[in-house]
């Protein structure tokens, strides 16, 4: 049985299990979630996909994080840029570096990521497919002081359900996880993450969308009934069905006049949308959950209305990505650097167009040192050494 406050769980139940020849038990993590209502998300893609705010925002963060290329470097300078491209021409067969890199994004803005790597090719994993062995489940959950200690003990194969529903066998000891939440449960594969917490407002949002869809539907829709006290109404009863009929027919044809027995009332089972507050809840829930994807108020407008950039936005869209993108793809660079054997690999985004805002305030930095040095050396100091650190940090 499992608890539920604030849609947090109490216990982490595989929805079955399976039984190999050799006697491994193999859990499937299908129902990892549970919902406000007891429900349980079994595809995590698929419920983004049917969420409009949550997909609006982690399609956001995938959009901008792609733009990201990858450098080499050695004795900490730079090396190569692109140099992703240098040590393989693609992750797989089936993604270029840049697909890789936004499904990347998309799974580590809410979840964790599990990395597959075989003879130099790179997939990344849905959790929901990968079922592991109950030792293997055990061996997650425990605290590692060696690495070699850890790689003897993480091995042997599990299963991966392909799309199609057929099965594969892989190496445990080739899957790296990608914790966005850093390991806080202690569980090192049933990691926790962010979408746990944030079903709540998801699913409110999402009943905001379809509440105002239902009451769309319900404004082309009218109650007709006959203008009569309550003791003709008592007398008379209520209209026989073909009464009803006549009056329906006569309402949906295209006469200009009709012409009834009685005075009738008409009225809209909806009459004013605003006045729900529907569009309001969503924002709100909306505004929630970019909160919790740090995304700045001021870059809302990029995502809801494809509003135009301005030098406030690109500094502050900057901003969001050096302080929240960068050190997300660099969780992805450091597992890299392993499979490569790779000294170390390190996110740029300097080619973006947003980073002018940040070139044109250092130009302008640049010049007010060099004015105030110029004033110094007509003074007579000596200023060459404050000229060389000025350059050589630029």
């Amino acid at each position: 049985m499992e608890f539920s406050l604030f849609n947090f769980r109490s216990s982490k139940l595989p929805n079955y299990v399976e039984r190999d020849s050799s006697g491994n038990f193999f859990y499937s993590f299908l129902d990892k979630i549970l919902g406000k209502d007891g429900k349980t998300i079994k595809d995590t893609t698929e419920y983004t996909l049917c969420n409009p705010a949550l997909l609006m925002i982690r399609k956001f963060i995938a959009d901008y994080g792609s733009l990201a290329k990858i450098h080499a470097y050695k004795n900490n300078k730079l090396f190569a840029e692109d140099y992703i491209y240098e040590i393989a021409e693609r992750p797989n067969p089936s993604q270029t570096w840049t697909e890789l890199i936004w499904q990347y994004f998309f799974y580590a803005s809410a979840e964790n990521v599990y990395l597959y790597a075989q003879s130099n090719v790179v997939y990344l994993l849905k959790f929901e497919n990968i079922e592991l062995s109950t030792k293997q489940i055990n061996d997650y959950k425990k605290l590692y002081f060696s690495s070699s200690n850890r790689k003897s003990t993480l091995k042997g194969e599990f299963k991966y359900k392909n799309e199609d529903g057929s099965k594969v066998s892989l190496k445990l000891e080739n899957l790296h996880i990608i914790d966005c939440m850093s390991g806080i449960n202690g569980d090192w594969f049933n990691c926790a993450s962010v979408i746990e917490s944030i079903k709540g407002i998801v699913d409110n949002s999402t009943e905001s969308i379809e509440s105002k869809g239902r009451n769309i539907f319900y404004t082309k829709k009218i109650l007709v009934s006959g203008n009569q006290t309550d003791a003709q109404r008592l007398a008379g009863g209520v209209m026989s069905p073909t009464e009803q009929q006549s009056v329906t027919s006569s309402l949906l044809s295209n006469k200009p006049i009709h012409s009834v027995k009685d005075n009738l009332n008409i009225n809209q089972l909806v009459s004013n949308l605003k006045n729900l507050g529907l569009d309001d809840a969503f924002n709100a829930d909306f505004a929630k959950l970019t909160r919790m994807f740090n995304i700045p108020s001021d870059l809302i407008d990029l995502i809801t209305k494809n509003s135009v950039f301005n030098e406030g936005k690109e500094k502050s869209l900057g901003l969001y990505v050096y302080y929240t993108l960068v050190p997300m793809l660099q969780k992805l660079t450091d597992v890299l650097e392993i499979i490569y054997d790779q000294e170390d690999l390190r996110p740029s985004f300097s080619h973006c167009p947003f980073n002018k805002v940040f070139e044109k305030e250092k130009q302008e930095e640049i010049s007010l040192k060099l004015a105030n040095l110029e004033k110094a050396q007509t003074l007579g100091l000596d200023v060459t050494q404050q000229l060389k650190d000025l350059f050589n940090g630029y």
